[in-house]
């Protein structure tokens, strides 16, 4: 693991949420465009509006899956890498930080100790993990 990864998880997170939006957009405009449609396409070069919606939604929902997977991929090394190097509460708190998206107050809170506590105990972690 490295702290790029870690930098990484809330840019994934943004890219997937709106590559997610494009896809059903994409998919939506493909739907609502058949019902639209009348006939034949005329001639050489001429393509289809729902054609070219179908292809969108195929390219952004290959995207997100790539996404997802990178996620996937960071969150299983995390997993690894936090059993392997990590004490118990070192490896919660950046299981819950990281992968659950709670805040630091209500990490704190779930683990019983305090906020100023917690970030040490993340900073300490990804100390450990990141060597």
């Amino acid at each position: 693991m490295t702290k790029n990864d870690f930098q990484r998880i809330p840019e994934l997170r943004r890219e997937i949420n709106r590559a997610l939006m494009m896809w059903e957009n994409a998919k939506e405009s493909a739907t609502r465009t058949t019902t639209m449609l009348t006939g034949m396409p005329k001639g050489n070069g001429v393509t289809s509006q729902v054609e070219n919606a179908v292809v969108k939604a195929e390219v952004y929902k290959e995207k997100y899956d790539e996404l997802c997977n990178e996620l996937s991929d960071i969150y299983k090394r995390l997993n690894e890498e936090s059993k392997r190097v990590l004490n118990e509460i070192e490896s919660d708190v950046l299981q819950m930080c990281y992968i659950q998206g709670k805040k630091m107050s209500e990490i704190a809170k779930q683990k019983e100790i305090t906020e100023r506590h917690a970030y040490r105990v993340k900073k300490e972690a990804l100390k450990k993990i990141c060597n």
